[in-house]
């Protein structure tokens, strides 16, 4: 059975494909138009879901052009998930140091290890509490660099991992009837206007890191859920409606 979200991209993709421009309903036919620019009324738009576990959700062409689309449809979203090594390596990569990663490994494993072998797990509320000067420091080394916060952004919602291989040019939020749209450089110009210190989660930008699953006072039942990190958008909805409104594309 599919998920409303998976529903949501076969609506958007069956009201578009093999319509002309002017007769795509008013809310897709501005999408498009977005996307595109404006396009001969006659022209043909066709649209497919994008297959495999990639950052694109769909594909919408027009004149022999094919863009590639996420589709949001959550007030707040989880837009990456990953497994927490790959993640810390990614990290390492881009000059984060050994102190904040770990920081971020001992929230993550709420067990006071880096590794996930302690006997006791703990609650958000405790590690927030007694961790709070190691991620505040964390979280300023991790948004200082605005050029790094974009290529976290890159990595987690457009491009996505080397094994992902159609990454989004477009982020749609909505569905058939109503939605809006933003790209990269739209993010790009809101990403550099902003401080993000302000969040007390560990974070990056607008995007918080989160265990998949801490298991605190429940059964391991999938004991690889404890290695996945979940990147989320907390805001995501009111952030997109923001930048679709105030930055050009």
């Amino acid at each position: 059975m599919r998920n409303d979200g998976f529903n949501i991209e076969y609506d958007i993709v069956n009201t578009i494909n093999g319509k002309k421009f002017i007769d795509l309903p008013n809310n897709l036919y501005h999408m498009v138009k977005e996307i595109f620019g404006k396009l001969d009324d006659s022209k043909m738009i066709f649209a497919y879901r994008v297959d495999g576990f990639n950052k694109a959700d769909i594909a919408i062409v027009a004149d022999n052009v094919t863009k590639y689309v996420s589709v949001k449809t959550a007030r707040a979203e989880v837009v990456h998930q990953e497994h927490v090594d790959t993640f810390t390596n990614f990290l390492r990569q881009n000059g984060i140091s050994d102190e904040t990663i770990t920081t971020l490994l001992l929230f993550h494993f709420g067990d006071g290890t880096i590794n996930g072998t302690g006997e006791t797990r703990h609650d958000y509320d405790y590690l927030m509490y007694t961790y709070k000067d190691d991620l505040a420091k964390a979280n300023i080394e991790l948004n200082q660099n605005k050029d790094f916060i974009l290529k976290c952004l890159d990595r987690f919602v457009f491009a996505g991992t080397e094994n992902q291989t159609v990454p989004a040019e477009f982020i749609y939020h909505g569905d058939v009837k109503f939605g809006v749209t933003i790209n990269r450089n739209q993010l790009k110009k809101h990403i550099e206007r902003r401080s993000w210190l302000y969040i007390r989660n560990p974070h990056v930008g607008p995007l918080h890191f989160r265990p998949h699953a801490r298991y605190h006072d429940k059964e391991v039942k999938n004991p690889e859920y404890l290695f996945k990190v979940d990147v989320t958008w907390v805001n995501m909805f009111s952030d997109i409606d923001y930048i679709s409104s105030r930055y050009d594309m």
